[in-house]
């Protein structure tokens, strides 16, 4: 029901690989993904406290309500299946939801314990990188960034800036 995880920019891919395998993560999979984002009351995914997504990937499509806590790391998350992405986006359509970004993206997901790390390429419709450290509570994703400290750093406002235009 929430997602805990820190949004984080890096410059040097193969540095924060270097120093998730010296932390003893292991890759477990790598995804290309198509995401469509919804909202009611948002024109942009930047602005947007709360939002709708249909995500496919792998053959399979689930849909995911996002809303915002009182909390940075924190937030709402509610997934189910879906067996026809193209119908329930019609849906939405219908009911006036916009659509305020379309996305494809490159994923490598890495894990470290409890710890999941995704190193995401988002390539449409602009070329923008970054990774996220998801995790059970925000202690432990925490401890887990300050281990990427030499890696990392927090994703400033205008990082995503290239999707909005």
């Amino acid at each position: 029901m929430y997602e805990i995880e820190a949004k984080l920019a890096y410059d040097d891919k193969e540095k924060l690989v270097s120093q998730l395998k010296n932390l003893g993560a292991i890759l477990k999979s790598e995804e290309e993904i198509t995401d469509i984002y919804f909202s009611k009351d948002y024109t942009n995914l930047k602005e947007a406290k709360e939002f709708i997504r249909i995500r496919q990937k792998n053959g399979k499509a689930e849909l995911t309500f996002k809303g915002e806590t009182d909390s940075e790391l924190k937030r709402i998350e509610i997934n189910s299946d879906i067996s026809d992405a193209e119908a329930v986006s019609k849906m939405f359509e219908s009911m006036k939801f916009k659509v305020i970004r379309r996305n494809k993206t490159l994923r490598e997901y890495w894990e470290s314990g409890d710890i999941e790390i995704v190193i995401v390429q988002i390539v449409e419709p602009a070329k923008v990188d970054f990774a996220e450290v998801e995790g059970p509570s925000e202690e432990l994703v925490k401890d887990f960034v300050n281990k990427l400290v030499d890696c990392v750093s927090p994703i400033g406002k205008d990082h995503f800036k290239a999707l909005d235009s």
